[in-house]
């Protein structure tokens, strides 16, 4: 009588699916998403792009893309209407916002709007892949960053005006004189602060002065460090300029004692932004 009992349940669960009797199963994802983070979002700072994939076998037209993780506050979705065919791939850039050093980096998800074949809108939560741990790396050069501005101070301040008998190697544009001072905190009394490489923006040129080259170290005994810089555009194209989300994120790796360099970024005061702000207008458009 098992077998029987076995046999006829079989039966009713086929017929039943025959009949859509029995609830029908998700459909797969029609979305994929994996992040990757290129020179210009270094450059730019506060990005990365995420490839979105169409892995239906229909046309969707994508609407928005947004990132998701728990060690990162949530940021606006970024707008991208296009129509993508089966099996296309999409970069999308997304921002990120301040870090949780508390927090798990993990799920990472992608948030991707769509217009299906028939024009209704749909969204899919996708885990979001992350080659070479790309997330992860953000994650932690965001919290070194915070952690070095704990135990030291940063200031950048412009000397004097621009040079025009030089220009910043690679963009010919005029360049300003500038100073990195730092000092030392309470956390960082007995050791040896090193400046190894100093870097710039989308729109900003950032690189040591020839006169006094990196690497620099503020020893032991010393209480502040001034480094020479020099600071000049890195383009004048106004969709550059206008579309940076972050113009003043100057990236600087800085060594402890014998550690290696980690990653931290030079804060830009009010009064040097208007300054080189102004600085910009003058070289680029004569005002």
């Amino acid at each position: 009588m098992r077998g029987w009992a076995f046999l006829l349940g079989v039966v009713v669960l086929v017929s039943g699916c025959a009949n859509g009797s029995v609830a029908e199963q998700p459909a797969a994802g029609t979305i994929e998403a994996s992040a990757y983070r290129s020179r210009d979002d270094d450059a730019r700072g506060g990005r990365f792009q995420i490839t979105v994939t169409n892995a239906s076998d229909a046309a969707i037209t994508l609407q928005t893309v947004q990132f998701r993780s728990p060690a990162f506050a949530e940021t606006p979705p970024s707008d991208r209407p296009l129509s993508m065919g089966p099996g296309a791939r999409l970069d999308v850039p997304v921002t990120f916002g301040t870090a949780d050093c508390a927090a798990s980096v993990q799920p990472i998800e992608a948030v991707v709007a769509y217009l299906d074949a028939s024009g209704a809108s749909a969204t899919e939560t996708v885990p979001l892949a992350q080659p070479y741990d790309i997330i992860d790396r953000i994650h932690n050069e965001e919290c070194a960053a915070e952690r070095i501005a704990e135990r030291i101070s940063m200031t950048l301040t412009l000397d004097g005006p621009a040079d025009s008998t030089g220009g910043v190697p690679t963009t010919g544009f005029p360049q300003r004189h500038a100073t990195l001072t730092i000092g030392r905190g309470d956390a960082a009394q007995t050791d040896p602060i090193r400046v190894d490489e100093v870097a710039g923006s989308v729109v900003w040129n950032v690189v040591s002065d020839p006169a006094q080259p990196l690497p620099v170290t503020m020893e032991a005994d010393s209480d502040q460090l001034r480094v020479p810089l020099l600071i000049g555009p890195a383009t004048c194209a106004d969709h550059v300029v206008a579309d940076s989300k972050k113009p003043f994120v100057f990236p600087v790796w800085i060594a402890f004692g014998d550690g290696a360099p980690e990653y931290a970024r030079i804060p830009v005061g009010d009064p040097t932004r208007s300054d080189l702000s102004e600085y910009l207008g003058n070289i680029c458009h004569g005002s």
